[in-house]
């Protein structure tokens, strides 16, 4: 504990915060600048994640006719989340001026009517919500959660709260698209309404430019290029990550099949589509030399888009049971329509190592399965 401790103090020392322990504004003249506002809508721009997206009902088009609800959908503070205007984030007196809610934003750019539909714990006014909605082309549905942080965030049940799940299946009875918009503090079950919705945008907490990025996410200003940090569950304790044991994926049957979350880690979609070819590697042999991969990457698609492009690996055979893949190297790129670019990664011998059975980091010789979108190649270590 105490080296720990004088590690912590040593970083703090050479960081200077030990010399100025307050803060003088006049230090960050830029502090909620334009150029702050850019920076944050760019960001949240390109976090959003697209999940679903069937019979790409998204990007919509300029002239649908747009039913919005939701208990996100008005919110600056489901946007932002906690540690940000307050310490639980809840006080709206708070809140920027002039900052856009998701239904604000789209009522720049396009023809939109408005219900709250639920809060974050009862139904609200459901039956003008319905009405509404029927003369509608599209839903926008925009769950979220209540904004909080330490002991007040911590929650028995990843489950989404009834309230909200009751709306989309309400709403779903009018058999008109749905698209849901998740404004999460974390990944809260999605398996009662997913079936329900045609499209899914995963907007984590974006933050005062969240709504305007949003709505242009959902208006094709921008093409969403996101991917999930994380295994999205499919089911309350169903934890099992990514990178498991092959023996994780052993099934209450016996079947081999355990591994089935609602979104798989790096997951992604795009209002393009790219394709992947010319998977090669320097060398299939790494000793002490260091190996270059090289992909080639073309937007089939019709319009620009950025692609994160992930390298993951599989250690074929280890002294510990190893994962049945791990993400290794990833970069991301932008191509406009029909372009073509190779994306390239150095690989050595500590790109593979792990902690051994004495605790020690090792590389252990042995086949590396190397994996690009679906395509693999091997290579040998020595």
């Amino acid at each position: 504990l105490d080296i720990s401790v004088k590690r912590i103090l040593q970083l703090k020392k050479d960081l200077g915060l030990f010399k100025n322990t307050t803060l003088n504004k006049t230090d960050y003249p830029l502090f909620g600048s334009p150029q702050h506002a850019k920076a944050s809508y760019e960001t949240a721009a390109e976090c959003i994640t697209l999940l679903k997206n069937n019979n790409k009902v998204l990007p919509i088009t300029t002239t649908e006719k747009l039913f919005v609800c939701g208990p996100a959908a008005n919110s600056l503070n489901i946007l932002n989340g906690a540690w940000t205007h307050t310490w639980q984030g809840t006080d709206a007196t708070w809140n920027t001026k002039n900052k856009l809610t998701i239904a604000e934003a789209l009522q720049k750019n396009a023809t939109v009517d408005f219900e709250l539909g639920a809060s974050l714990d009862s139904i609200q006014n459901i039956n003008a919500c319905i009405t509404k909605a029927k003369l509608a082309d599209k839903i926008i549905i925009c769950l979220g959660e209540k904004p909080s942080t330490e002991m007040v965030g911590n929650i028995n049940d990843l489950t989404l709260n009834a309230s909200q799940i009751a709306l989309v299946q309400e709403l779903a009875k009018l058999k008109k698209p749905i698209i849901l918009v998740c404004n999460f503090n974390r990944p809260l079950i999605l398996n009662a309404v997913e079936p329900l919705a045609e499209a899914i945008l995963y907007a984590y907490e974006s933050g005062d430019e969240g709504g305007q990025a949003i709505a242009d996410c959902i208006t094709g200003k921008v093409n969403p290029s996101g991917k999930l940090p994380f295994t999205y569950p499919r089911y309350v304790n169903n934890f099992t990550h990514y990178d498991h044991k092959a023996t994780e994926d052993l099934e209450v049957d016996f079947s081999m099949n355990a591994y089935k979350p609602q979104f798989d880690f790096g997951h992604g979609l795009s209002y393009s589509n790219f394709e992947y070819s010319n998977f090669t590697i320097s060398d299939t042999n790494l000793k002490t030399n260091k190996i270059k991969i090289s992909v080639q990457v073309k937007n089939v698609g019709s319009v620009k888009g950025k692609e994160v492009v992930q390298l993951y690996y599989n250690d074929l055979f280890a002294s510990i049971t190893p994962s049945v893949k791990k993400l290794c190297k990833y970069s991301k790129i932008e191509l406009q329509a029909n372009e073509t670019k190779t994306v390239s990664f150095e690989l050595d011998k500590n790109d593979f190592s792990f902690i051994n059975k004495n605790l020690q980091r090792v590389t252990e010789p042995g086949e590396i399965e190397l994996i690009i979108h679906n395509l693999k190649k091997t290579i040998n270590v020595q």
